[in-house]
């Protein structure tokens, strides 16, 4: 059985896919955005790896703080209400300024993130159910 910083690899084939999928970008399914597999899980951002076309398409996950999602929707609930478990943004704001100032604010999250651990694979493009995982070894310098 993989471990995935404490989720098993079961848990993450569980039927119904992630606990919450906030997509920041997308292209026929999801590119790039935050993942927790789990109530209590650590939260990751995810990016596609390889051509939109292949399937089943694969992500690095890149460890992000335990609060990255909470701050994402703190910083854009005054324009934008999240519904969960999979929330695919609609990014229309009131004025270009608020719109601006949303993006500076959520990219100074989505740029905490720390280097890729692991790598997951789904056919599932937006709620990611029935992921296979792999940890990527790193090559020290």
């Amino acid at each position: 059985m993989i471990e995935f910083n404490g989720v098993a690899n079961h848990d993450l084939n569980r039927s119904g896919g992630a606990y919450r999928v906030l997509v920041t970008e997308f292209y026929d399914g999801a590119v790039e955005g935050l993942i927790q597999f789990t109530e209590s899980g650590p939260v990751y951002l995810f990016r596609m790896v390889g051509d939109v076309n292949t399937r089943p398409r694969s992500w690095d996950l890149q460890p992000m703080p335990w609060n990255a999602i909470e701050e994402f929707v703190r910083i854009v609930a005054p324009h934008l209400t999240p519904k969960w478990p999979v929330w695919v943004p609609v990014w229309k704001f009131p004025t270009p300024e608020i719109e601006e100032a949303m993006m500076a604010q959520t990219q100074s999250i989505l740029d905490a993130a720390d280097d890729a651990v692991w790598q997951i694979k789904s056919d599932d493009l937006y709620g990611f159910s029935h992921c296979t995982a792999r940890r990527l070894h790193h090559q020290v310098a």
